[in-house]
């Protein structure tokens, strides 16, 4: 046997390109069905997991896909875009900015105004909370906002459209990179090491 028959014999089909329309249409039943516009830089890696997935369900086209997507017979076949589709990167104490109004403007108004009215509760929802990050650096602003937390109704909410993001959130384990702006004391306050 010569060596491209061997190479030839381990090579899997690739679906044809993606035609505009059905693009049009798989890019509509995106933003239909989860709110999602997929932006000019994003076209690429849309099209990458679109001819991934078409790969995963062994779709001969595109068409199928987007078939399989409208008429749901494959349970996995949404949640698999989505996961292409969605930004799952994150950090805690993400934008400086954005962390230092919260801890020093807004947290200290809402709470001064809720502590007025004897109403010692609090909901916060973070939607598109990713892995947790977010949602998780807003309770240790809260934690660290409010002396008395546990005289508290506190309910934090984290929402996402990607289930397997939200499995690592309920996890709540997060390698050193999710921590790199995160100051130590604040780390060493409210997390433990597990090996990595």
């Amino acid at each position: 046997m010569d060596s491209d028959a061997v190479t030839h014999s381990h090579t899997t089909a690739t679906p044809p390109p993606l035609p505009p329309e059905t693009e049009r249409a798989l890019k509509a039943f995106v933003l239909s069905h989860m709110g999602i516009n997929i932006q000019l830089h994003q076209e690429s890696n849309f099209r990458d997991v679109i001819a991934s997935a078409c790969t995963h369900f062994n779709c001969a086209s595109a068409e199928d896909y987007l078939d399989m997507l409208r008429t749901g017979r494959h349970s996995d076949a949404l949640e698999f875009l989505v996961a292409g589709i969605t930004v799952g990167e994150s950090y805690f104490f993400r934008d400086p900015v954005q962390i230092g109004y919260l801890r020093d403007v807004w947290l200290p108004q809402v709470i001064a105004a809720k502590l007025r009215t004897g109403n010692r509760s609090l909901r916060v929802w973070s939607a598109g909370c990713s892995n947790g990050q977010e949602l998780y650096t807003l309770a240790i602003l809260l934690q660290e906002a409010i002396a008395d937390a546990d005289q508290w109704n506190l309910h934090l909410l984290g929402t996402d459209i990607n289930v397997e993001s939200l499995a690592r959130c309920m996890r709540g384990r997060y390698s050193e990179w999710s921590f790199r702006v995160m100051p130590k004391a604040v780390r060493s306050r409210y997390f433990h090491a597990e090996g990595k």
